[in-house]
């Protein structure tokens, strides 16, 4: 558990599971022998979004530090490592899939490493509280009954799964101090704390050849509009050479045992985004989250947006490496992205053959099912089809070449569809029936191999009055493309009836 083969392992499902949805102009790669100064704005800039059931890895790497560590520079990361608590405490995974000190009571005390407050104005904690009078922390330096730094005053937030960031000033503090929390109210264990650190961070210094980095988050994920803070970050952009805003929804909108009301990006996020993009429109949108979004402004302004969906303890390091040309994504959406709800039938009715899913859906998408972009391009030809009629228990096999046509090195995922014969029920408008990721260096060319057996669900359907699945006999089309709304290649194909 936790060994480097593992770690590893993480770093190389994100990679692979990271998906460019825009390239306008290949804004991406960044170079950063070009850069001075990078802005590095957003709510979970600094965050690594692990999403439910993801257990708690010791190693957790934000896009912030992510970036850094591909730019060679020291990453500030938050001293939050908890040296004692009492006795009635537990350490555990919280909802928001990072570890956190639980079954806090009135009087409950925790213990930090120490800190350097040289330069700090602020101290800041990520707090859920179902108290319903919320809860008081009493910050105190080098003792439990030490010098007392600050008060954070924490409101009910209705549940454990509702996190919220709280902050109180600092004034007058230097030098290194252990931290002591001491908790008052909050009777009945309903209080969690995740992460607790001073802020603000300091901008990362730029070393020779190395840009500087300054890490504004501008709002949070849910919430109204801070306008000093929003205003930091926008001021941020306006004197950077570009900006990586890192936007996106987490467990707070949506998880088990509550649904988010809306696709669209919560809170102050999307005036942030257009902010940040009339003061620089050289604006990168990483989208760290755990679901789709309507991002229509997004996709129409912005030169480029990366995608990574519950990406891993990696994704920090991933995304960054991405970003700057070190990996070249590939990866394809799992799902159709919609421009809204209006695109929908209502939440209650999960009939699929009402516009659900890219089998049954005639609109337009904001990203089809299978959509990725890379940094190369291929091309795709040739396509065979050894035996043009198929009968129940037979089998035919799908060839076709794929090229890099490209000068980077990359990966594409070839997908196979098929459109069924007209059938006396509705039928998929086409259907995946399988698909293959491909890696080829720059002019590669590799032969793309696809069996295709009569068992095939696409080919088949459910007779009512037969009370048996059926294959429909007539003519299927077979299509080859990079996504479901982008078919290369087209043949056919006859199945005979059994």
């Amino acid at each position: 558990v936790d060994s480097p083969a593992h770690r590893a392992l993480a770093l190389e499902a994100a990679r692979q599971s990271l998906v460019l949805l825009k390239n306008d102009s290949e804004f991406l790669p960044l170079d950063k022998t070009a850069l001075k100064k990078i802005a590095l704005i957003g709510p979970l800039a600094g965050a690594c979004i692990l999403c439910n059931y993801s257990g708690s890895p010791s190693v957790q790497i934000s896009p912030y530090e992510g970036i850094a560590e591909v730019l060679g520079l020291i990453p500030w990361v938050p001293d939050s490592e908890i040296v004692a608590n009492s006795a009635n405490m537990r350490i555990q995974s919280s909802s928001e899939g990072r570890t956190d000190l639980t079954y806090i009571d009135n009087g409950s005390w925790a213990e930090y490493s120490k800190a350097d407050f040289s330069g700090k104005s602020a101290i800041q904690a990520r707090i859920s509280s179902a108290a319903p009078k919320g809860c008081r922390i009493d910050v105190h330096l080098d003792q439990l009954d030490g010098p007392l730094a600050c008060t954070l005053t924490v409101p009910s937030t209705g549940s454990l799964r509702n996190w919220i960031n709280v902050s109180a000033p600092l004034t007058g503090i230097s030098g290194e101090h252990s931290i002591f929390l001491r908790f008052r109210g909050g009777k009945g264990h309903l209080v969690d704390i995740t992460q607790l650190h001073l802020c603000p961070p300091p901008p990362m210094p730029a070393n020779p050849g190395r840009p500087e980095i300054i890490l504004a988050p501008g709002c949070a994920v849910i919430g109204g509009k801070d306008g000093a803070m929003f205003q930091e970050a926008v001021e941020a952009a306006r004197t950077a050479d570009v900006v990586i805003l890192v936007c996106g929804v987490n467990e707070e909108l949506g998880g088990e045992g509550h649904d988010r009301e809306s696709i669209e990006l919560s809170g102050a996020q999307p005036e942030l985004i257009q902010a940040v993009y009339a003061a620089n429109p050289k604006t990168v949108l990483v989208l760290s989250t755990n679901n789709t979004l309507a991002i229509n402004w997004e996709q129409e302004h912005l030169p480029a947006i990366l995608c990574a969906v519950c990406a891993g303890q990696a994704q920090g390091a991933a995304i960054a490496e991405a970003l700057f040309g070190k990996f070249n994504p590939g990866g394809k959406l799992p799902c159709t992205w919609y421009r809204s709800l209006d695109q929908l039938p209502d939440f209650h009715d999960y009939d699929v053959h009402k516009g659900r899913t890219y089998m049954y859906f005639e609109g337009d998408p904001l990203y089809p099912f299978g959509h990725g972009l890379s940094y190369t391009t291929f091309k795709f030809d040739d396509l065979k089809i050894e035996g043009t009629t198929l009968g129940e228990g037979e089998k035919t096999k799908i060839l076709l070449d794929v090229t890099n046509t490209g000068n980077r090195f990359g990966a594409e995922v070839v997908q196979l569809y098929i459109v069924p014969p007209p059938s006396p029920v509705k039928r998929p408008i086409k259907q995946l029936a399988a698909f293959q990721r491909v890696e080829l260096q720059p002019g590669e060319k590799k032969t793309v191999a696809f069996e295709l057996a009569s068992s095939e669900p696409a080919f088949w359907y459910w007779d009512e009055n037969a009370e048996r699945f059926v294959l429909q006999p007539g003519t299927a089309k077979i299509l080859v493309g990079n996504s479901s709304a982008n078919i290369l290649l087209a043949g056919e194909l006859t199945l005979k009836a059994s």
